[in-house]
């Protein structure tokens, strides 16, 4: 009977530190990773929550046993003051998050945004359109003096196009 309690106590233990949340030590949480390392010149404008000790058998996993317990505390960023071969004193802090850049005002009398995103569209439609249509065979130069009569077909072409396009644009 004896041995049989012996044997099932390691059982038994270890089924009750899993319903009690008890985190292995050596294992950094998720939520512990996600604290980051900081040094004075970052946390000057952080909260300070409190010290943490992180404590184990090396100074590696002490060092996550801090991360997991600044993480309890809301903590951001972590500062490391002190340690020995088996524990890390550390400060725990919450710093803000940086938020997005906001966008730049449109300018006074600046065109208002729905020009823009048609202007947007349109150059998006030109590039498309451009690269649909396949280049044509650059034409052989003539050998007698007709060269300049093709020049100025093309830029006659050319002419046209952007005619057409600033008549589109107003």
């Amino acid at each position: 009977m004896l041995k049989r309690l012996v044997l099932a106590l390691p059982v038994i233990f270890s089924c009750g530190c899993v319903g009690l949340g008890y985190t292995p030590q050596g294992t950094l949480t998720p939520q512990g990773a996600a604290v980051q390392l900081a040094d004075e010149n970052i946390v000057r404008q952080c909260q300070y929550l409190g010290d943490v000790t992180g404590a184990s058998y090396s100074v590696d996993l002490a060092r996550e046993d801090a991360h997991n317990r600044a993480a309890t505390m809301g903590a951001t960023h972590l500062m490391f003051v002190s340690e020995t071969s088996y524990q890390a004193l550390a400060r725990a802090y919450r710093c803000p998050v940086p938020g997005p850049t906001p966008a730049p005002a449109p300018a006074v009398g600046a065109v208002g945004n729905d020009d823009s995103r048609v202007a947007k569209v349109r150059a998006r439609e030109q590039a498309a359109g451009a690269a649909a249509a396949p280049a044509p065979a650059p034409a052989p130069a003539p050998a007698d003096g007709a060269s300049s009569d093709h020049v100025a077909k093309v830029r006659a072409r050319e002419q046209a196009a952007g005619a057409a396009a600033a008549t589109d644009q107003h």
